[in-house]
């Protein structure tokens, strides 16, 4: 269920809990002609998010934080926009050894509720730099 919610998110946007997610899986049983397509945008950012060389038991291994690394990257590279992975990484363990309140409080409290995951895209997505 969280990967589908992580693909849910990316074909259609931020929703709460996995309202998307089950009505997507109903829209696509007979046929998902995207599959390829989003197959290759997750292997792309799958390996971004491997290169950025995360620890295992970082603060980007909870699943919050990670579910929003990775749309936030997969959002970034839909739209072709490039960015540059040691200043990111840099970036990424800056925020992750004093997050925002917001952040914190979004990413351990009603972290599937569409404003909790808007609000973590938000931060993430200005953590992604040029």
């Amino acid at each position: 269920m969280y990967v589908l919610n992580i693909v849910s998110t990316l074909l259609g946007g931020f929703f709460n809990r996995n309202e998307k997610t089950l009505s997507l899986l109903d829209d696509y049983k007979e046929s998902f002609e995207a599959k390829d397509t989003l197959y290759s945008l997750l292997d792309e950012t799958l390996q971004i998010v491997q290169k950025l060389n995360l620890d295992n038991q970082s603060f980007w291994s909870q699943k919050a934080n990670f579910f929003t690394l990775v749309v936030a990257i997969a959002k970034r590279l839909e739209t072709g926009a490039l960015f540059d992975l040691v200043k990111t990484q840099a970036a990424l363990a800056l925020f992750a050894s004093q997050p925002p309140n917001d952040y914190a409080l979004a990413a351990r409290e009603a972290v599937n509720n569409r404003k909790e995951r808007q609000l973590r895209n938000q931060h993430v997505s200005a953590l992604l730099v040029t």
